[in-house]
Parts: C-alpha cells; structure tokens; sequence
C-alpha cells in the first residue's frame, strides 16, 4: 500500500548526492557508506520482523 513512498525515499538518499556531488568523489564515497548502512538496518530489521515504527501503518478502525 505504502511501499512505493519508501522506496523513493530510499532511491532519494542515493540519488541526490550523486546528482549534487558528482564531482566530489570523497563525498560520493561517504554517501555510499550512509547508503549501505541504511539499506542494511532496514533489510535486518524487517527480516528479524522488528519492522520500525515509522514504517508501520496501523489503520483505527
């Protein structure tokens, strides 16, 4: 329902640097590290099923 938002949130944090920095290749390499480490945290995270809160959408019915 929801997933398309993340994920471009996630495309985000990827594609701006790239887009801002491209000449900046020591920062481009910092972005990567946070990239990488974001995309670890989440996919751990999930897997162990302790999704974050601010992925879930509880509907109050």
């Amino acid at each position: 329902m929801l997933t398309s938002p993340y994920l471009w949130l996630l495309c985000l944090i990827a594609v701006v640097p790239a887009t801002l920095f491209w000449r900046h290749t020591l920062h481009l390499f910092c972005f990567v590290i946070v990239f990488a480490a974001t995309y670890v945290w989440l996919y751990v995270s999930i897997v162990r099923f302790k999704v974050p809160r601010w992925l879930v959408v509880r509907r109050h019915r």
